[in-house]
């Protein structure tokens, strides 16, 4: 049976304000029930659409989407270092001046989750009783940030307790990452998984799915105006999202709600043409991946 917005030859009532995710029925198909990140909404199927034949002349009752629900959010302590500990006779990298700002037999003091004091050692204090770790013959460089990334965080809604990517990432130097292009359901429960220390990986950021302007199955969003536009970008952000990817939308009036959405919901908006000359960030991505 095919449906579409305009329902044909049957009733059709847009049921969610946002969009909608894990939607599902109870009391028998008396209620349609649906979330929008951590808050669940529901609606009596009675109020959608009349069980039978209106009276000649009789107009259906609209529909409104209602505006709040039940929050299932909760909070969680992040996981923050405690206690102080020096890295000890390392070249250490600092990055200021255009040498790299290298120092020689250097000291690196960590307070908790920050760094303190960098210097020379003998003119970096270390608190006493404060664990040293010697890092003679090594380099300590500033952690790298990866602004174009990718997962997997997991399967079929599920996280990995030890996820070798992630590992892998930090391994190699990324402590701070930004994902593109994700699934919401897979991505932000492992982020906040990493923030809480449940997992172990990189701080990480991530769009969810993309805004995307091809008509692909499944991750298609249609923007027809401005409204459409933010409908999308509030649910990302609901999901958990800091910014979104304006991807392959058609139009420049489409690609400008899209960033006036962003901008009225306090979000980047990251645009990738796809092989418009004029939004060539995608190139520089697959540069960035394979060059």
């Amino acid at each position: 049976m095919s449906l579409s917005p305009k329902g044909g030859s049957l009733p059709v009532v847009k049921v969610s304000g946002d969009g909608a995710d894990w939607i599902h029925w109870s009391e028998g198909g008396a209620r349609v029930n649906w979330s929008l990140g951590p808050t669940v909404f529901g609606a009596a199927t009675s109020a959608l659409f009349a069980n039978a034949p209106l009276a000649k002349g009789a107009k259906p009752a609209k529909f409104e989407p209602p505006k709040t629900g039940v929050s299932l959010s909760m909070k969680v302590t992040a996981d923050k270092a405690k206690g102080s500990v020096a890295i000890v006779g390392a070249r250490v990298v600092t990055m200021k001046g255009l040498d790299g700002g290298a120092i020689d037999d250097g000291v690196i003091l960590i307070e908790g989750d920050r760094i303190k004091a960098v210097g020379k050692r003998g003119e970096v204090a270390i608190p006493a009783g404060a664990p040293t770790l010697d890092a003679t013959g090594k380099t300590v460089i500033p952690g790298l940030i990866d602004a174009h990334a990718h997962g997997p965080y997991g399967i079929d809604e599920l996280t990995p307790q030890a996820n070798w990517v992630e590992m892998t990432n930090l391994a190699l130097g990324v402590t701070t990452r930004h994902d593109p292009s994700s699934s919401a359901r897979t991505v932000f429960p492992a982020l906040e998984m990493v923030r809480a220390g449940k997992i172990l990986g990189p701080r990480s950021f991530s769009t969810a799915e993309i805004v995307y302007g091809a008509r692909a199955a499944g991750v298609y969003a249609q923007i027809d105006s401005y409204e459409d536009a933010l409908a999308h970008v509030r649910r990302l952000k609901a999901q958990g999202a800091h910014s979104l990817k304006n991807y392959n939308q058609p139009r420049r009036d489409q690609r400008q709600q899209v960033t006036a959405a962003a901008l009225a919901e306090g979000m980047r908006s990251v645009a990738e043409g796809g092989s418009l000359f004029g939004m060539g960030h995608d190139a520089d991505c697959r540069w960035q991946h394979h060059g």
